[in-house]
């Protein structure tokens, strides 16, 4: 039986998405010959993971030589580093990495390194009442090791005055996105200054709030400038400030 038209396609798409599964399997891997380089490539990972200088990522070696170890396993021989590998490498006790002489496997190679590092997040210096907006008074950057980060962690630098207190929070804690929730800049009701961007024009109009909301969230706004009355969506971008990326 012919295969229809669809059917033909689908078939055709699988077929060609099959093929460039290798191709971007082996676009992810490295190969790598000794320890320097293996090194580079972590301490990159974790760079990128955590938005942190290279001077902020500590690495203990705590094996031979990678150099060493390939040597014993035969010659011509690199490690494989994927994407996986290289994924939460901080307080992992070792890294199983594939073995390759060219394209031909030749086992697992167990290596223990100890990968850290440091990190400035927020800790209160002062307590802070429910409700109330952050003050930057009470707040300092504490340097903290990546393995101790607790869970949603608030990194300096960050926008303090877009957040209050979801509840009482005590000094000397260390400052998470659960114990905060955005402060509404605009509020219902409010009139508000409307920001008319339209390519190279930016363009000052004057509105009013339907609905109340925090930085970055969208709002119907009804313009009162022109006598337009017009309702429109508009992106909250400051303290009863909206922006419209379009024409009124």
């Amino acid at each position: 039986m012919l295969l229809t038209s669809k059917k033909w396609l689908f078939a055709v798409a699988l077929w060609l998405a099959f093929l460039c599964l290798p191709a971007a399997a082996k676009a992810t891997e490295v190969r790598v010959k000794n320890s320097d380089e293996l090194m580079r490539h972590l301490r990159q990972a974790v760079q990128v993971q955590y938005q942190i200088p290279a001077h902020q990522v500590l690495i203990l070696w705590d094996d031979q030589s990678l150099e060493k170890k390939l040597s014993e396993m035969g010659t011509g021989l690199s490690v494989v580093l994927t994407e996986q590998d290289l994924r939460n490498l901080v307080s992992r006790p070792s890294l199983l990495l594939k073995v390759m002489q060219g394209q031909q496997y030749k086992g697992r190679m167990p290596v223990q390194v100890k990968i850290d590092g440091w990190m400035e997040i927020y800790q209160l210096t002062c307590p802070v009442r429910q409700d109330a907006v952050l003050n930057p008074d009470c707040l300092a950057a504490r340097r903290t090791q990546l393995s101790a980060l607790p869970p949603q962690y608030i990194r300096s630098p960050f926008r303090l005055e877009d957040y209050q207190a979801r509840q009482d929070i005590a000094a000397d804690t260390l400052l998470r996105m659960n114990l905060l929730k955005p402060r509404p800049l605009v509020k219902r009701g409010n009139v508000v200054r409307v920001i008319v961007q339209n390519g190279a024009l930016r363009l000052l109009a004057q509105g009013e709030a339907l609905e109340s909301g925090a930085r970055n969230e969208t709002i119907r706004v009804k313009i009162l400038s022109f006598q337009s009355q017009k309702v429109v969506q508009a992106r909250i971008s400051d303290e009863d400030e909206v922006t419209l990326d379009s024409g009124i």
